[in-house]
């Protein structure tokens, strides 16, 4: 049976420089097509209603498919950036490790890591006795890396 090495949760940066933020889009975009990422869990007004589910997100802590992560030189100091499918084989680079947790993640970067990704903000759905309000935060990624040992 495997054990938990090590294990953090944590929020990737740099997502809104360059064109990371683009790349993020284009994953959520053709997550969507291809129907890995679901549009506020598919729920409509009145199914938010019925449920009373009154906020949601527009993907909702929904996983992203497959993620790397890549041990590199950055800026002149070692850096681990993120890359994610994007859901038609390439990965796409769209964003970072924060810097006060490389040092402790790089040595496990060639362990039996598990790494999950959640896409977070983008467009709130909130339910009100006057109708729905659409508010909007940027979009962002939380991570779970997980180290297994034998």
């Amino acid at each position: 049976m495997e054990n938990i090495v090590y294990q953090k949760e944590f929020k990737v940066v740099g997502i809104s420089f360059k064109d990371r933020i683009l790349n993020l889009k284009q994953i959520i975009s053709n997550g969507v097509e291809v129907g890995a990422l679901r549009v506020y869990l598919d729920k409509s007004v009145l199914d938010m209603k019925e449920s009373k589910l009154y906020q949601l997100g527009e993907f909702d802590e929904q996983k992203l498919g497959d993620i790397r992560l890549e041990r590199i030189e950055f800026e002149g100091k070692e850096a681990i950036r993120v890359l994610v499918n994007d859901y038609q084989d390439n990965y796409l680079e769209v964003g970072f490790v924060p810097d006060g947790l490389v040092p402790e993640l790089s040595k496990y970067l060639d362990s039996n890591l598990g790494i999950t990704g959640y896409i977070t903000g983008g467009n709130f759905k909130n339910i009100t006795d006057d109708g729905v309000v659409v508010r909007s935060l940027g979009y962002g990624i939380r991570l779970q890396v997980i180290v297994y040992g034998v």
